[in-house]
């Protein structure tokens, strides 16, 4: 659970939420956890934390200061993948290495000039193979071999998603705020 004030997070245990401290002295937005029990959160300030032997440690976001990240997504590949304000995009590698993946107008080839979509990234969530984002302004992209494409989505280009979920057969679902 996220979104304390303090940069608190709270476990759910048998006997209730358990407050645990992260350190962080940001909003956290995020949370994703691994079945093995890793874990990672992002918030506001660029906050990158990861749960390491009982104890969350800070990790350059390799973002602007100012960027609130709102969504992190642990994949079983060993990939963290997580976005904010912006159109930040992030590839956290098992290897600890950050890459700023490509980012292609829906026809695949053509790399969207400046590599921004100034568009806030609020969920990323892998739904069978594929790894998707939304966002504000209609923001909906996929992941794909060489790098993200936005999907168009004609007349939704007002909508502010909000989060997406799905299943192996690929019935996905986005949800948010239309813009009426």
């Amino acid at each position: 659970l996220a979104g304390s004030q303090t940069g608190d997070l709270a476990l759910l245990t048998a006997q209730g939420l358990l407050r645990v401290s992260s350190g962080a002295r940001n909003d956290l937005m995020d949370v994703a956890v691994r079945p093995d029990g890793e874990a990672w959160a992002v918030g506001a300030g660029a906050t990158l934390l990861h749960r390491i032997d009982g104890g969350w440690v800070a990790l350059d976001a390799v973002v602007a200061p100012t960027v609130t990240l709102f969504t992190v997504t642990a994949l079983s590949d060993g990939r963290v993948i997580y976005g904010g304000t912006g159109g930040v995009l992030r590839v956290l590698n098992p290897d600890g290495g950050v890459d700023k993946p490509d980012l292609f107008e829906a026809n695949g080839t053509t790399l969207i000039q400046g590599q921004t979509l100034n568009k806030d990234l609020r969920r990323i969530r892998q739904v069978g193979g594929t790894v998707w984002a939304v966002g504000s302004r209609g923001a909906l992209l996929r992941e794909a071999a060489n790098g993200w494409h936005v999907v168009n989505n004609p007349g939704t280009n007002t909508d502010h998603w909000l989060d997406l979920a799905g299943n192996d057969a690929g019935v996905i679902w986005v949800t948010g705020e239309g813009a009426q």
